[in-house]
């Protein structure tokens, strides 16, 4: 794999480094007023982790010394929103040039005695952390200019793609109803055009409220409704790595015209009423990002 023009587009946990004390959260709280006003200040995901944008990219760029990928790259903070952060960008690498094709993946959090105390102090739904990693490759879709199209995905391309921030629970369902509709709006399409729709596994017990009110505005009217999935029961939550998981999930479902739909405790396998699949992730502090993925018409 690799050569001229293959870029790097990763999201990443911790990085041999040791997390971030809370003496020192407390005073970067004491300066800014609240962990709220911390992640407002910067528009993203600060606390529980820090510190991390040398050590990742550092670690990406060994990455790509390794396999070869000498285009242009990039790393990402270890939240929710890294894994379709890079998704998003990697694709926008292709469609606009500046790579050949990108090589775009996630890796969940490693497991560290600090991170449950840290999720503690989030307001931690008692989600199960689990361990994984999730790769695709992006490349230009065939006969499409300003297209990325996902490999292993005959016709399937990223279509939408959608961007908010809300840093306070009482926001926090508008930004992920405005990414939504933003990456709807970018697809050129509307509710009843999305057939699948894989939600983030949340963190929190605000951040999962959250999203369901959202999606349930959204797609209050959509006729039929889409089904909703997420595949924390069979893997815990992965947190960079569960929305590009979704990606995968979702991108095997187009190639194929199927999709999973919960059926109370139990998961089965039914028709793709329409070609796209909207796949979220949403961050502990209020990043949400949202991509509409799209088939070939059956």
């Amino acid at each position: 794999m690799g050569g001229p023009g293959w870029g790097l587009y990763l999201g990443l946990p911790t990085v041999d480094e040791e997390l971030l004390r809370f003496g020192a959260l407390d005073r970067l709280h004491q300066v800014a007023g609240s962990p709220g006003d911390v992640a407002a200040l910067y528009g993203r995901e600060v606390p529980p982790f820090s510190g991390l944008s040398h050590l990742n990219s550092t670690a990406a760029a060994h990455v790509s010394a390794v396999f070869g990928l000498t285009g242009a790259m990039a790393a990402y903070s270890p939240f929710s929103d890294a894994g379709l952060t890079a998704l998003i960008d990697g694709a926008l690498s292709v469609a606009e040039g500046e790579n050949e094709a990108a090589l775009v993946g996630a890796v969940s959090p490693k497991v560290h005695p600090l991170l449950f105390a840290q999720y503690e102090e989030l307001g931690w739904n008692g989600a199960v952390p689990g361990e994984g990693a999730a790769f695709l490759l992006a490349e230009p879709a065939d006969g499409a200019t300003g297209s990325a199209a996902a490999s292993g995905a005959p016709g399937a391309r990223l279509a939408g793609y959608g961007r908010a921030f809300g840093a306070g629970a009482e926001d926090r369902s508008e930004a992920i109803a405005e990414a939504v509709h933003a990456a709807l709006e970018t697809a050129g399409t509307d509710a009843d055009g999305i057939g699948w729709v894989l939600p983030d596994a949340a963190w929190t017990v605000d951040g999962a409220r959250a999203q369901s009110a959202a999606l349930d505005r959204v797609f209050a009217g959509a006729a039929p409704r889409p089904a909703y999935v997420t595949s924390e029961r069979a893997t815990g939550v992965l947190g960079p790595a569960h929305p590009l998981a979704h990606a995968l999930l979702a991108l095997h479902g187009l190639a194929s015209g199927r999709r999973l739909v919960a059926d109370g405790d139990a998961v089965r396998e039914e028709a793709l009423p329409a070609p796209r699949a909207l796949v979220l992730a949403c961050g502990a502090r209020g990043q949400v990002c949202a991509v509409v993925l799209e088939g070939a018409e059956k």
